[in-house]
């Protein structure tokens, strides 16, 4: 997750606690998606959207906040 913070510092200017919060934001979208969808499969469309609405950022990095999620 800090490379994401990191990324969002050095990108959009943000502090690091306004990057944080950002990304945790983001992570938190992206969990209620799962939730709310019985096959997480299916909900790779709307989390790509997630990503890209809240952070700006492409799929790539949408693992990062998935990992985070699961362990």
């Amino acid at each position: 997750m800090e490379n994401l913070i990191n990324i969002l510092i050095e990108r959009d200017g943000l502090t690091h606690d306004d990057a944080k919060a950002a990304v945790l934001d983001c992570q938190a979208e992206l969990e209620e998606c799962l939730r709310n969808n019985a096959d997480p499969f299916s909900a790779i469309e709307e989390m790509t959207d997630i990503m890209r609405s809240n952070l700006g950022l492409e799929p790539d990095f949408m693992e990062n906040l998935i990992d985070a999620l699961i362990f």
